[in-house]
């Protein structure tokens, strides 16, 4: 039984105006039944936990999209990150303006500090909790939250 969402209709208004939405949230609370509801309404939809759908995902994202028309809802799309168009903007980020703007030594720390800080948008800043999940410390964990507020990529916003 679906249960209506107080989002549904910014969902339904947004998606006509975005290309891409993101549905995220905690586990159980119901992306999946919510993602498949908003199918009904003229959408494809397609999970990636299926493996034949996200094998197909990662190894041919053109024909995933000919299978899955556009516009469609992706379920677990982090399974293939194939799909997401701004992939390599990651990678020319890290190589050319992170490197400008200061030294990081670890890449990789960086890349970790960078998705698990891109988990928390629109979140109250929690730079313990931040550079824990990131498994770097806490002052690297400020100094490169300066690095992303430089490069335009965070904006802090004051409760």
């Amino acid at each position: 039984m679906y249960v209506p969402r107080t989002i549904e209709p910014f969902v339904k208004s947004a998606s006509e105006q975005f290309p891409v939405l993101l549905v995220t949230g905690a586990r159980q609370v119901g992306k999946t039944t919510f993602l498949q509801h908003l199918s009904r309404g003229g959408r494809e939809y397609g999970t990636l936990d299926d493996p034949g759908i996200r094998e197909l995902a990662k190894e041919d994202p053109a024909l995933f999209f000919q299978r899955f028309t556009p516009p469609v809802l992706i379920d677990e799309i982090q399974y293939a990150s194939e799909l997401l168009p701004y992939g390599s903007y990651v990678q020319t980020y890290l190589q050319r303006d992170v490197r400008d703007l200061a030294r990081v030594g670890d890449e990789m720390a960086f890349l970790r500090f960078l998705r698990a800080s891109a988990a928390r948008s629109a979140q109250l800043l929690n730079m313990a909790e931040l550079a824990r999940d990131a498994d770097i410390g806490f002052n690297t964990a400020k100094s490169w939250i300066s690095i992303l507020q430089s490069s335009g990529i965070v904006y802090r916003k004051t409760p």
